[in-house]
Protein backbone atom coordinates (compact mmCIF):
# COMPACT_ATOMS: atom_id res chain seq x y z
CA UNK A 1 0.00 0.00 0.00
CA UNK A 2 1.25 3.25 -1.21
CA UNK A 3 1.70 6.56 1.60
CA UNK A 4 -1.03 8.09 -0.59
CA UNK A 5 -3.37 5.03 -0.02
CA UNK A 6 -2.33 4.91 3.76
CA UNK A 7 -3.50 8.35 4.12
CA UNK A 8 -6.68 7.97 2.65
CA UNK A 9 -7.30 4.12 4.50
CA UNK A 10 -6.31 6.65 8.13
CA UNK A 11 -8.42 9.49 6.93
CA UNK A 12 -11.53 7.43 6.08
CA UNK A 13 -11.31 5.47 9.11
CA UNK A 14 -11.01 8.80 11.62
CA UNK A 15 -14.07 10.21 9.73
CA UNK A 16 -15.98 6.76 10.42
CA UNK A 17 -15.08 6.84 14.08
CA UNK A 18 -16.23 10.51 14.39
CA UNK A 19 -19.36 9.96 13.16
CA UNK A 20 -19.85 6.65 15.07
CA UNK A 21 -19.00 8.82 18.05
CA UNK A 22 -21.64 10.99 16.66
CA UNK A 23 -24.36 8.65 16.28
CA UNK A 24 -24.17 7.35 19.44
CA UNK A 25 -26.58 8.11 22.65
CA UNK A 26 -24.77 10.10 25.44
CA UNK A 27 -25.52 10.71 29.24
CA UNK A 28 -24.94 13.77 30.86
CA UNK A 29 -25.30 14.74 34.29
CA UNK A 30 -26.57 18.07 35.85
CA UNK A 31 -25.35 19.54 39.50
CA UNK A 32 -27.61 20.95 42.26
CA UNK A 33 -25.03 23.53 41.92
CA UNK A 34 -22.30 25.43 39.70
CA UNK A 35 -19.45 22.70 39.73
CA UNK A 36 -15.51 23.83 39.59
CA UNK A 37 -15.15 22.30 36.07
CA UNK A 38 -17.34 21.70 33.25
CA UNK A 39 -17.22 19.76 30.03
CA UNK A 40 -16.89 22.84 27.28
CA UNK A 41 -15.14 20.73 25.00
CA UNK A 42 -17.76 19.14 22.30
CA UNK A 43 -14.98 16.27 21.97
CA UNK A 44 -15.24 15.26 25.86
CA UNK A 45 -18.27 12.95 27.30
CA UNK A 46 -19.65 14.49 30.34
CA UNK A 47 -19.59 11.60 33.33
CA UNK A 48 -21.29 11.50 36.36
CA UNK A 49 -17.50 13.51 38.21
CA UNK A 50 -17.79 15.37 35.47
CA UNK A 51 -21.30 17.00 35.75
CA UNK A 52 -22.20 19.46 32.73
CA UNK A 53 -24.64 22.40 33.75
CA UNK A 54 -28.08 22.37 32.47
CA UNK A 55 -27.49 25.48 29.97
CA UNK A 56 -28.37 26.35 25.91
CA UNK A 57 -25.07 24.39 25.62
CA UNK A 58 -26.05 21.78 26.55
CA UNK A 59 -29.70 22.04 25.60
CA UNK A 60 -28.66 22.45 21.65
CA UNK A 61 -25.74 19.42 21.74
CA UNK A 62 -28.50 17.06 22.86
CA UNK A 63 -29.59 14.59 19.81
CA UNK A 64 -31.70 11.24 19.15
CA UNK A 65 -31.42 8.63 22.57
CA UNK A 66 -29.60 11.24 24.86
CA UNK A 67 -30.28 11.20 28.39
CA UNK A 68 -29.94 14.35 31.06
CA UNK A 69 -29.76 12.90 34.57
CA UNK A 70 -29.96 15.43 37.54
CA UNK A 71 -28.67 14.81 41.03
CA UNK A 72 -30.69 15.33 44.12
CA UNK A 73 -30.96 19.60 44.70
CA UNK A 74 -32.92 22.38 43.75
CA UNK A 75 -33.33 23.39 40.64
CA UNK A 76 -34.55 26.87 38.85
CA UNK A 77 -37.26 26.62 36.30
CA UNK A 78 -36.21 25.62 32.38
CA UNK A 79 -37.34 25.30 28.91
CA UNK A 80 -36.96 22.58 26.46
CA UNK A 81 -37.25 23.99 23.43
CA UNK A 82 -36.60 22.87 19.42
CA UNK A 83 -35.30 19.62 21.05
CA UNK A 84 -35.99 16.94 19.08
CA UNK A 85 -35.20 13.21 19.61
CA UNK A 86 -37.01 9.98 17.22
CA UNK A 87 -39.64 7.46 18.11
CA UNK A 88 -36.77 4.63 18.77
CA UNK A 89 -34.57 7.10 20.67
CA UNK A 90 -36.13 9.67 22.89
CA UNK A 91 -34.45 12.20 24.59
CA UNK A 92 -34.81 11.67 28.28
CA UNK A 93 -34.82 14.28 31.32
CA UNK A 94 -34.55 12.15 34.49
CA UNK A 95 -34.85 13.89 37.69
CA UNK A 96 -34.89 10.88 40.18
CA UNK A 97 -31.40 9.37 38.98
CA UNK A 98 -29.63 9.92 42.15
CA UNK A 99 -31.37 8.45 45.79
CA UNK A 100 -34.51 11.10 45.88
CA UNK A 101 -35.88 13.84 43.41
CA UNK A 102 -34.88 16.43 42.25
CA UNK A 103 -36.97 19.20 42.89
CA UNK A 104 -37.52 22.41 40.35
CA UNK A 105 -39.00 25.20 41.95
CA UNK A 106 -36.00 28.14 42.05
CA UNK A 107 -37.94 31.04 39.81
CA UNK A 108 -35.51 34.21 39.38
CA UNK A 109 -37.17 34.99 35.49
CA UNK A 110 -40.77 34.60 37.26
CA UNK A 111 -41.80 32.52 34.29
CA UNK A 112 -45.47 31.20 34.36
CA UNK A 113 -44.27 27.45 34.25
CA UNK A 114 -41.67 25.32 35.74
CA UNK A 115 -40.41 23.28 32.72
CA UNK A 116 -41.68 24.06 29.73
CA UNK A 117 -41.30 21.80 26.12
CA UNK A 118 -41.92 23.87 23.41
CA UNK A 119 -42.11 23.09 19.68
CA UNK A 120 -40.17 19.53 20.82
CA UNK A 121 -40.82 15.99 20.03
CA UNK A 122 -40.36 12.73 21.38
CA UNK A 123 -39.09 14.07 24.71
CA UNK A 124 -39.40 12.22 27.99
CA UNK A 125 -39.34 14.51 31.60
CA UNK A 126 -39.33 12.03 34.58
CA UNK A 127 -38.78 11.69 38.01
CA UNK A 128 -39.23 15.56 39.38
CA UNK A 129 -40.72 17.40 42.17
CA UNK A 130 -42.25 21.07 41.70
CA UNK A 131 -43.47 23.42 44.11
CA UNK A 132 -45.07 26.63 44.40
CA UNK A 133 -45.54 27.26 40.81
CA UNK A 134 -47.27 30.04 39.49
CA UNK A 135 -48.99 28.30 37.32
CA UNK A 136 -48.45 24.75 35.95
CA UNK A 137 -45.39 22.24 36.99
CA UNK A 138 -45.18 20.98 33.45
CA UNK A 139 -46.56 22.98 30.12
CA UNK A 140 -46.19 21.05 27.12
CA UNK A 141 -46.49 23.54 24.34
CA UNK A 142 -47.14 22.67 20.52
CA UNK A 143 -45.10 19.58 21.27
CA UNK A 144 -45.74 16.20 20.26
CA UNK A 145 -44.85 12.72 21.37
CA UNK A 146 -44.54 13.39 24.81
CA UNK A 147 -44.08 11.76 27.98
CA UNK A 148 -44.40 12.85 31.49
CA UNK A 149 -44.32 10.83 34.43
CA UNK A 150 -43.32 10.26 38.09
CA UNK A 151 -44.31 13.49 40.17
CA UNK A 152 -44.92 16.99 39.14
CA UNK A 153 -47.89 19.37 40.74
CA UNK A 154 -49.65 20.65 37.67
CA UNK A 155 -49.90 19.92 34.03
CA UNK A 156 -50.60 21.81 31.11
CA UNK A 157 -50.86 21.12 26.99
CA UNK A 158 -51.42 22.79 23.94
CA UNK A 159 -51.97 21.81 20.33
CA UNK A 160 -49.99 18.48 21.18
CA UNK A 161 -50.49 15.10 19.69
CA UNK A 162 -49.29 11.63 20.93
CA UNK A 163 -49.08 12.30 24.83
CA UNK A 164 -48.03 9.95 27.59
CA UNK A 165 -49.21 11.32 31.17
CA UNK A 166 -48.94 8.31 33.85
CA UNK A 167 -47.96 7.88 37.74
CA UNK A 168 -47.92 11.39 38.55
CA UNK A 169 -48.84 12.70 42.08
CA UNK A 170 -50.73 16.27 41.43
CA UNK A 171 -51.42 18.12 44.60
CA UNK A 172 -53.07 21.65 45.29
CA UNK A 173 -54.24 24.01 45.96
CA UNK A 174 -54.70 25.44 42.82
CA UNK A 175 -57.48 27.46 41.01
CA UNK A 176 -57.73 25.38 38.08
CA UNK A 177 -57.36 21.99 37.20
CA UNK A 178 -54.41 19.32 37.80
CA UNK A 179 -54.20 18.08 34.33
CA UNK A 180 -55.39 20.37 31.42
CA UNK A 181 -55.19 18.91 28.25
CA UNK A 182 -56.40 22.27 25.68
CA UNK A 183 -56.65 23.39 21.97
CA UNK A 184 -57.00 19.71 20.70
CA UNK A 185 -54.06 16.91 20.32
CA UNK A 186 -55.22 13.30 19.62
CA UNK A 187 -53.76 9.86 20.99
CA UNK A 188 -53.56 10.86 24.49
CA UNK A 189 -53.18 8.53 27.56
CA UNK A 190 -53.66 9.92 30.89
CA UNK A 191 -53.05 7.12 33.70
CA UNK A 192 -52.35 6.17 36.86
CA UNK A 193 -52.32 9.69 38.44
CA UNK A 194 -53.31 10.88 41.44
CA UNK A 195 -55.26 14.46 42.01
CA UNK A 196 -55.91 16.20 45.02
CA UNK A 197 -57.14 19.82 45.83
CA UNK A 198 -57.95 21.76 42.83
CA UNK A 199 -60.96 24.22 42.58
CA UNK A 200 -61.20 23.32 38.74
CA UNK A 201 -61.47 19.57 37.79
CA UNK A 202 -58.79 17.07 38.55
CA UNK A 203 -58.88 16.42 34.70
CA UNK A 204 -60.37 18.82 31.97
CA UNK A 205 -59.61 18.36 28.32
CA UNK A 206 -60.96 20.64 25.89
CA UNK A 207 -60.67 20.60 21.50
CA UNK A 208 -61.17 24.46 21.63
CA UNK A 209 -62.13 24.91 17.88
CA UNK A 210 -62.13 28.51 18.55
CA UNK A 211 -57.72 28.64 18.38
CA UNK A 212 -57.54 28.76 14.97
CA UNK A 213 -55.30 25.99 13.12
CA UNK A 214 -56.15 24.08 10.18
CA UNK A 215 -57.38 20.70 10.75
CA UNK A 216 -57.96 21.81 14.47
CA UNK A 217 -61.48 22.48 14.31
CA UNK A 218 -62.61 18.85 15.32
CA UNK A 219 -62.94 16.19 18.09
CA UNK A 220 -59.91 14.34 20.20
CA UNK A 221 -59.57 10.69 18.87
CA UNK A 222 -58.33 8.35 20.71
CA UNK A 223 -58.01 9.53 24.39
CA UNK A 224 -57.40 6.85 27.33
CA UNK A 225 -57.90 8.35 30.91
CA UNK A 226 -57.68 6.11 34.05
CA UNK A 227 -56.23 7.35 37.06
CA UNK A 228 -57.31 7.20 40.74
Amino acid sequence: MSLVELMKTIFFIFLFISYTEQLSAQEYWVPSSQPTEVCTNISWLCIKNNAYPLSNTLLKRLKAGDSVYFNKGVYPAFSINNIHGTVDQPITFNGSFSIGKAEVSVNPTKKKDIIEIKQSSHIIVTGFNMNSTPRVGIRVNNSHHTQIDNGVWGIFTNHSNNFIETSNTIIGPAEQYGIYHSNCGDHVKITSNYIQNFDGSGIHINGDKSMGGKGRERRWHNIECRNI
